[in-house]
């Protein structure tokens, strides 16, 4: 009876064990010498000529006499010591040790549900949520038969993974599947691999399965893989691809053993969940199951055998959404799904799915995991709190913050802050508390399942105390009016309802006094003081109200001034009276002179100033520094109802005189009036005083007019 088979040929070196070097894919060809490339290619030429026999021999033959007699054509060349046949095929040992053969059995069949590489539609449970691992990566070295089985568990996967935040899912095809590949594993936290697998058997032991890689045989690769390739760790079969409809085309192809994935990938960092969706990838013996354990953690799935193409595709499914659904009071674990009766884990060639590793991995921990802190700088009104997220459970952190409440275990549905999203430390400022009162706290984090809450903390808040008051020094005194304010720098932990000044003729003023309020809150305010009767001593004190009570600043004393603006006082009439009340200016009753110079226009005196307060330094100078000086000198030298400590104002005493024309009188319409304040060498400031309007001109020219003031 003549038979249809997917044809392998293989090219195994002696099967060993390897140790992690930095250079594991560089220079691994030390050893490889002439001799083995020459006995190398000579098995390669041996195997291709077993190939063409048997596309010719298994045309008329019936496929055991064709097996036999390629028995016999391995046996007829010296470089073959032993060919023996099995139920896979025949394998080949070499004299040099190297080892090869004819695999006839196309290891994952179809089963029932496929047909030209269609499946029957498959009945797949509802798409769960997956969580906790970020990166996968799914190599489909033999996508060109397998493309359904791939296709379907990757629309799978991508349905699901980006919910919980798989950007970009990473997957190989074909020829993209390259030994480099595989040799960059590591970092994934999903590894899935959808390949034949060929378990390698001859006559002395059983080795280890070796799978499909997706790269052709070339030198290069060779060359950078040699030591791999003359320890075991890569075969180099045959494969016809009948799914590609070349039917009597050979193509060699790298196949990998465990060994190879061990050796080239640093999994002691990673915790992996690792699928070998090929036939045999988890055998009784070999470095497939023994790969969980270069895992820092993590689960090894594979077949005991030759698998039906569904089971793959189902058991990857039922697997990821089990171990991945959130919904469940628990999480799913590998022993959890694999004692499961839905679905069967034994396909109808009596292939198992099994596991190696740990039993209890998980990809998802049971829930929102949220800690509260302790509450700090706790006030009568206010405190800090706050927690740390952990893990958000599988679904994004869209609110989170405090709550509380005078009772236990508070919720959202009580007082709360709000503060941002996302895992890890957040801190919450909690407004509006209570004096003398015991809270419960807890943190919060809410995302798509629900609110979630931390352990519970109290704190009680202080008793409240009266607000903290100063009073402010009393200015701008005059004979009616004064200005004073006050200071709150605490409210004692309640809201300053009223705050204000009071003053009373008499010590400790209250607010049963006269007194004027001024807003609320803490911090600073001013208020002007009216209704004074003149030259009377005054007691003032600051004031804020809350709930407890009123509180008074410390108390300032004064007295409303007897002089007054225009008032005849100490050899001329008053025109300024400073904050104190008590002291000022004033000016001549008449003018000194109607037509002086300030003085030389090429000296430059030097060291006046403009300011309120400055016009007899000023007179000094300038009478001391300039013989030419006649306007100061006039002032400095006059002797007037009694007083001789007369000047010549400044620029801002001026302005002053001038702000108090109309009170003051006796100026000169439109006239010009010297200062004290030297602008520079040439020119000096003078004031029309009637207007107001200031200018520097020539200090030399004798047009302007000259009035002397004094101090009190």
């Amino acid at each position: 009876m003549k038979k249809s088979y997917l044809i392998f040929l293989s090219l195994l070196l002696v099967f060993t064990t390897c140790k992690k070097t930095s250079d594991d894919s560089n220079n691994n060809n030390k050893g490889w010498t002439e001799e083995d490339q020459s006995f190398y290619n000579n098995i390669l030429t041996l195997q291709d000529k077993a190939g063409e026999n048997w596309n010719t021999w298994s045309k008329t033959m019936d496929s055991l006499e064709a097996i036999n007699k390629l028995q016999q054509f391995f046996l007829s060349d010296p470089s073959v010591e032993s060919a023996t046949i099995d139920s896979m095929g025949i394998a080949v040992e070499y004299t040099n040790g190297m080892g090869g053969g004819i695999y006839l059995n196309p290891g994952r069949v179809s089963g029932e549900g496929r047909a030209n590489n269609v499946f029957t539609p498959l009945m797949f449970p509802p798409v769960k949520s997956l969580v906790n691992i970020k990166k996968l990566i799914f190599l489909s070295p033999a996508y060109w038969e397998f493309k359904y089985s791939t296709d379907t568990v990757m629309q799978h996967y991508n349905l699901v993974l980006p919910k919980v935040g798989f950007a970009v899912q990473t997957i190989y095809k074909n020829e993209e599947a390259t030994l480099d590949r595989f040799s960059e594993l590591a970092g994934y936290g999903i590894i899935h691999i959808d390949s034949h697998g060929w378990p390698w058997i001859n006559k002395r032991y059983f080795n280890d399965t070796y799978m499909l890689t997706g790269e052709v045989v070339n030198q290069n690769t060779t060359e950078k893989y040699a030591d791999d390739i003359k320890t075991g760790r890569i075969i180099i079969p045959s494969i016809k691809k009948f799914f590609l409809g070349e039917v009597n085309e050979f193509t060699k192809f790298y196949w990998i053993s465990g060994n190879f994935i061990a050796c080239h990938n640093d999994f002691s960092k990673d915790t992996v969940l690792f699928i070998g969706s090929f036939c045999y990838s988890c055998p009784k013996k070999g470095y497939w199951t023994e790969l969980y354990k270069q895992f820092a953690k993590g689960t090894y799935f594979g077949y005991s055998g030759r698998v039906q193409d569904k089971y793959c595709v189902i058991w990857a499914v039922s697997l990821m959404d089990s171990l991945c659904d959130t919904t469940a009071r628990t999480p799913y674990n590998p022993q959890k799904w694999l004692d499961g009766k839905v679905p069967v884990k034994t396909d109808q060639l009596r292939t198992k799915i099994l596991f190696q590793g740990d039993p209890t991995l998980t990809l998802w921990k049971d829930s929102v995991t949220i800690a509260t802190n302790p509450v700090t700088n706790i006030t009568q009104s206010t405190a800090t709190g706050g927690g740390n997220i952990k893990s958000d459970g599988g679904y994004p952190i869209t609110a989170r913050g405090v709550c509380w409440s005078y009772t236990g275990n508070p919720t959202t549905s009580n007082s709360k802050t709000t503060d941002g999203i996302g895992v890890g430390l957040f801190a919450s400022n909690l407004t509006g508390l209570n004096p003398d009162k015991l809270y419960y706290m807890r943190a919060y984090a809410t995302n798509s399942k629900g609110t979630l809450y931390g352990n519970q903390v109290t704190f009680t808040t202080p008793a409240a105390l009266l607000p903290n008051v100063t009073t402010m020094e009393v200015t701008n005194i005059t004979r009616t009016t004064a200005t004073s304010g006050g200071i709150i720098t605490s409210d004692g932990g309640l809201p300053v309802k009223t705050r204000g000044i009071c003053w009373s003729i008499s010590p400790n003023p209250t607010t049963i006094n006269d007194h004027i309020e001024n807003g609320s809150g803490i911090g600073e305010f001013e208020i002007n003081l009216s209704g004074l009767t003149p030259n009377t001593p005054y007691y003032v004190r600051a004031y804020a109200i809350n709930s407890q009570g009123t509180a008074y600043g410390n108390e300032v004393t004064f007295s409303s001034s007897v002089f007054f603006i225009g008032q005849s006082y100490g050899g001329g009439l008053i025109f300024y009276i400073d904050g104190t009340g008590k002291h000022g200016l004033i000016c001549a009753p008449t003018d000194q002179s109607t037509g002086a110079k300030w003085g030389s226009d090429t000296t430059l005196v030097g060291g006046t100033s403009t300011a309120i307060g400055s016009g007899q330094a000023n007179t000094a100078i300038i009478v001391n520094g300039d013989s030419q000086a006649e306007a100061a000198r006039v002032c400095n030298d006059l002797d007037l109802n009694g007083y001789t400590d007369w000047f010549l104002p400044s620029l801002a005493e001026l302005g002053q005189m001038s702000w108090q024309a109309g009170v003051i009188g006796g100026f000169t319409s439109m006239a010009t009036y010297w200062s004290s304040s030297e602008y520079d060498s040439y020119l000096a400031y003078c004031q029309v005083v009637s207007q107001g309007t200031v200018f520097t001109l020539d200090k030399n020219i004798s047009w302007y007019y000259v009035r002397a003031i004094r101090t009190f």
